[in-house]
């Protein structure tokens, strides 16, 4: 077996070492589960139809700072979370409010529902008369 030089050695030790140190690096960003409960919750203002967690600008990082710096000084998240839809609107809440226009976004599946189901209805009772057995048919 040929001899291991010495600079691929520190290259083996190196990379080995490195493994090690990666996890610790993620280890350090974790956030507690109310402030991943945050990010989870909230649309980015910053990247249209994403959530807060998922958006990879920069404006959305500082924003994830402030409010891990918020939840550090002891504000609650409701009232976070109540604070950024007053400052951004309610573009941010992924769940439509359940007064005004946001109504219309809870009231409209319902609707569309009883329609579809009234309109079965009147097919079915239209066409019962071809819904028959086939013995039916044949004791003529």
């Amino acid at each position: 077996m040929a001899p291991i030089s010495r600079s691929k050695l520190i290259l083996v030790v190196v990379l080995l070492a490195s493994q090690h140190l990666i996890p610790i690096a993620y280890a350090q960003q974790q956030d507690s589960p109310e402030i991943e409960a945050i990010f989870g919750e909230i649309n980015s203002p910053f990247c249209p139809g994403r959530l807060l967690k998922d958006c990879p600008s920069s404006a959305a990082t500082k924003l994830k700072d402030e409010i891990r710096e918020r939840v550090g000084a002891g504000e609650a998240p409701n009232s976070i979370v109540t604070s950024l839809i007053t400052t951004y609107g309610d573009t941010i809440s992924p769940v439509p409010s359940s007064t005004g226009f946001g109504l219309v976004g809870w009231l409209a599946p319902l609707a569309f529902f009883g329609i579809g189901a009234v309109a079965l209805l009147y097919w079915l009772i239209k066409n019962k008369k071809n819904f028959g057995t086939p013995d039916d048919d044949n004791d003529s």
